[in-house]
């Protein structure tokens, strides 16, 4: 089985792709024992740093925003599918800690594996993000189809075959803000593929606060100067700092999305004006 490991990043947060490559390094025996093939994939810009001996492909005509995302994804999946032989692909986020070492490929046993049912999601249709723009039904309507966990999600050939063939789709909802990992749900929609979850769920309130699949194997999300200390440490240790560690990485990353959303929000105000200005109303 060949795994392809799609890790997005920017170099405007270069500390993030930087903490992904040391991972790599420190986990190379166990990228070759799963034949997993990491690739970073980047938009406009490409990373200012070396990340031999893997790959980095980048994508000149995307420019490098949080709502191209998606297209980011679209294009990687894209390109994995015309130019590579592989079974699987993951796709992880560059703030995602991937404990490699505790992958086992026999984990992947469905087609979609992440959180195809979860009740995170209604906690998130609510974000300001969300409501600044035109909200759009990415296939949640039916209460099975959420699909979120952009941090960490497994996709077999097939579902990436489903995927890419139904991309038609995204063109009749390419003026709204589209969450990635929301489309790929409304992407699969429907289709003949099996369904695995692999989120941890619990009642412990620090865990609560981050987004960890089973065994630990991803944690989502860990700030630039937490990663370090999280990496290569046996599993009783990991959970002891990540106790410590959590309620501030909790703070900061909601500190950092209300950023982003400020950002968007002045973008959507000169997007507004600028157009009432063309058409002689302002």
């Amino acid at each position: 089985m060949k795994i392809i490991l799609i890790i997005t990043v920017c170099d405007a947060y270069k500390n993030r792709a930087i903490n992904q490559f040391n991972n790599l390094i420190k986990h190379k025996k166990h990228l070759k024992k799963h034949n997993i093939v990491p690739i970073f994939f980047t938009s406009k810009e490409p990373l200012s740093f070396d990340v031999s001996p893997f790959l980095t492909i980048n994508f000149p005509h995307l420019e490098e925003t949080y709502n191209n995302l998606y297209l980011k994804i679209l294009e990687s999946l894209k390109y994995v599918d015309s130019e590579l032989e592989y079974d699987y692909v993951i796709k992880i986020d560059d703030d995602t800690l991937f404990n490699i070492d505790r992958f086992n490929s026999t984990m992947l046993t469905a087609d979609y594996i992440g959180a195809p049912e979860t009740n995170l999601a209604e906690n998130y249709i609510s974000l300001p993000r969300l409501n600044l723009f035109k909200k759009i039904d990415l296939g949640m309507h039916k209460g099975k189809c959420f699909y979120m966990c952009g941090d960490f999600y497994a996709l077999s050939k097939k579902a990436i075959k489903l995927v890419l063939s139904n991309i038609e789709k995204v063109k009749k909802i390419k003026e709204e803000f589209i969450c990635e990992d929301y489309l790929i749900g409304y992407l699969l929609e429907n289709a003949p593929i099996t369904t695995k979850n692999i989120k941890l769920t619990s009642t412990k309130q620090w865990e609560e606060q981050l987004q960890i699949a089973e065994n630990y194997i991803s944690i989502h999300p860990i700030m630039d100067k937490d990663f370090d200390k999280l990496v290569n440490v046996p599993f009783k240790e990991q959970i002891k700092r990540l106790e410590e560690i959590s309620s501030k990485i909790s703070h900061a990353y909601r500190t950092m999305l209300v950023e982003q959303l400020q950002k968007q929000l002045i973008d959507v105000i000169k997007t507004f004006f600028n157009s009432q200005k063309s058409s002689g109303i302002c």
